[in-house]
């Protein structure tokens, strides 16, 4: 993995792109930081993720904040691995936008809905029907450089198949395809 990229790992909660992510950081020789948007969720206090309409209302700023750390570390020359769920084609464009200048290699995530809530209910979240509202949008408005399938894949094998493509000549393009559609700056 080359200084300054980004790997973006796009999937539904549960379908294994933290796993994913720990295998990549395992298999790549290079030091390489893994900013999940969970975690970066999980420096809010509980009482905002009670109330939806406070997060709702600062999303636009939180996004940013995300996407925004995501390319300042980029820009300084490290590797990041960015675990995203991408529910809203705006969040897309913005990670394409923030994310502009950058190498950017997007793959998504890829798992049955039985076993992404088979895992989230061994983890203790609640499945009341958010999973199956996000697997419609997730990957409904993504181009991929890659696409893996962690339910058929053990991690190992998914993080060599992403090795591989990265250590290829192949030039990651989903970013300026996405860019290049029509549909890019109407959101």
């Amino acid at each position: 993995m080359k200084s300054g990229m980004i790997l973006l790992l796009n999937g539904v909660s549960g379908s294994g792109k933290t796993t994913l992510a720990k295998a990549l950081q395992e298999q790549i020789e290079e030091p390489v930081f893994h900013l999940a948007l969970d975690a970066y969720l999980a420096q809010l206090h509980d009482k905002h993720f009670h109330e939806k309409t406070a997060l709702t209302r600062e999303w636009p700023a939180i996004g940013r904040g995300f996407q925004d750390s995501v390319a300042a570390l980029a820009r300084a020359g490290n590797r990041v691995i960015a675990d995203h769920v991408l529910q809203y084609r705006g969040w897309l464009y913005d990670c394409v936008r923030s994310w502009n200048g950058l190498s950017v290699v997007f793959v998504g995530v890829f798992c049955p809905m039985d076993t992404i809530r088979h895992r989230c209910v061994e983890r203790g979240k609640v499945v009341d029907g958010w999973l199956e509202r996000q697997a419609k949008q997730v990957h409904a408005h993504a181009d991929y450089d890659l696409r893996i399938d962690t339910a058929t894949m053990p991690p190992s094998d998914a993080a060599e198949v992403i090795d591989r493509f990265l250590q290829s000549c192949e030039p990651p393009l989903a970013f300026d395809r996405i860019r290049a559609s029509p549909q890019f700056g109407r959101d």
